[in-house]
């Protein structure tokens, strides 16, 4: 058999120390776990039934993957043609650079929908390929929208919801859905 690998003093020290920390996390979180109140314990059997679809990675093909494909698809798609519309070099690499930016300007929401730190990271990205005024505008008018078809849609889903061709009734039976 090969000799283990030697690891420098300070490296042991650090392997050692992250598997006692693991060990330490894993039996804390189990003893909380036990004596938790029953509301983390539901939380925990929904986390357990959300990701319960991995263990059947065939269904999670047909009916997750293939759906976040298909809507990552046509996230690329718009953004290719608002590229094209703003006459901007419209490439697949682009759109898939601008959507890529567009979801990394939400991970720390310092905005309401990214406004703000999504046009600082789309202009950034795009420095080398058209100038800051183009990306500006761009960015703002794709963000603008996008906003604007998803309130559309969103609007028209709670009127048919709730069977009505008023918006602000659909907003109110939606209000008052909500709070019971």
């Amino acid at each position: 058999l090969p000799a283990p690998p030697m690891l420098a003093d300070d490296a042991a020290v650090k392997v050692l120390a992250a598997a006692a920390g693991v060990l330490l996390a894993v039996t804390l979180g189990r003893r909380l776990l036990a004596h938790a109140p029953s509301r983390v314990r539901r939380v925990t059997g929904q986390l357990r039934q959300g990701v319960a679809i991995l263990g059947d990675p065939a269904r999670y093909a047909r009916s997750v993957a293939s759906l976040q494909l298909a809507g990552w698809g046509c996230r690329i798609g718009v953004a290719f043609a608002v590229l094209a519309a703003f006459g901007l070099p419209a490439t697949v690499q682009l759109a898939v650079l601008v959507v890529v930016v567009g979801g990394m300007s939400t991970l720390v929401p310092a905005t309401p929908g990214g406004v703000g730190t999504q046009q600082v990271m789309i202009v950034y990205a795009l420095h080398e390929t058209v100038s800051t005024a183009n990306a500006l505008a761009f960015s703002i008018g794709m963000q603008a929208g996008v906003t604007a078809v998803n309130t559309l849609i969103g609007v028209t889903a709670v009127m048919l919801i709730f069977r009505t061709v008023r918006p602000w009734a659909a907003a109110r039976a939606f209000a008052a859905a909500t709070r019971r």
